[in-house]
């Protein structure tokens, strides 16, 4: 075993030497001001509200490296994230998960007075996550992206809602072959474009459609080459509506949500009041 090795190893059984003596412990945060929490244990939130309209908001999660937050994130999950996130091989894909589900956890409590050990969490593999609260369904709709170091969470009262974030930064050249996600008509205007005007298409080409199709709970079950997003957003335009030929009677809203640190995007779900 090399040395980078044994510091992993080191790395992975003192993580979960960690997770294993909180649970035993005191078992998951019964407090529903999991903030007061997080303050006791010697860090902040590492999450922020970042976009606002009167039916969605966006939460960006600060997914960075950070040993603090992490033993606090821990404390906040319940044995069943705990053993998913055991079951991680990247200590990133780890790290990730865990900063991403306790903010997630924290913000369904503060929102809706939650009892952190009431609050269940499901996220079937490529499906939406669902929570429940003493075995009832949460009114409520959410999604979950993560990118690196930046993690976004979408929430929603009417309608489904899909979020996507892609940290453009670290892929730095885009492969020709990802183009057959897009329709013909976007494909022909990134083959039209030139750099960096070409980067900036593709991810927010790429955000859109995924937002979409996870709104839509389908993923890419859905054949994305299929049609085209609002060509106002590839501009300066943030927000525009669109239907799909086969749900034609429901309108999604698109909205570019990128910063200079990341493309990303929602598609909620527009629902009559």
């Amino acid at each position: 075993m090399n040395r980078d090795q044994d510091s992993s190893l080191h790395s992975f059984v003192t993580y979960f030497l960690r997770a294993y003596l909180i649970v035993q412990d005191q078992k998951i945060s019964d407090n529903n001001r999991l903030i007061d929490s997080l303050k006791i244990r010697g860090t902040t939130c590492w999450w922020h509200r970042i976009y606002q309209d009167p039916d969605s908001h966006v939460v960006h999660v600060d997914l960075s490296t950070n040993s603090k937050r992490e033993e606090a994130a821990l404390f906040m999950l319940d044995h069943h994230e705990l053993e998913r996130a055991r079951a991680f091989q990247s200590d990133d894909s780890r790290r990730q998960f865990v900063l991403c589900r306790a903010a997630l956890r924290a913000n369904l409590c503060a929102q809706h007075s939650l009892k952190n050990s009431d609050l269940r969490i499901f996220a079937e593999r490529n499906e939406k996550p669902r929570a429940t609260v003493q075995n009832q369904p949460m009114p409520i709709q959410f999604n979950v992206s993560h990118s690196y170091d930046h993690g976004l969470l979408a929430f929603a009262t009417d309608g489904q809602i899909g979020v996507d974030i892609e940290d453009r930064h670290r892929r730095p050249h885009v492969d020709e072959i990802l183009y057959s996600v897009f329709s013909s008509q976007e494909q022909d205007m990134l083959r039209q474009s030139r750099e960096p005007r070409t980067r900036q298409l593709f991810f927010r080409l790429w955000t859109y459609k995924e937002a979409l199709i996870k709104a839509t709970g389908e993923g890419f079950r859905r054949d994305t080459s299929a049609f085209s997003v609002p060509v106002q957003l590839l501009d300066q335009t943030r927000t525009a509506s669109m239907t799909l030929r086969d749900m034609p009677d429901i309108v999604w809203k698109i909205v570019n949500i990128e910063t200079e640190q990341f493309a990303a995007a929602i598609a909620h779900e527009l629902v009559d009041s």
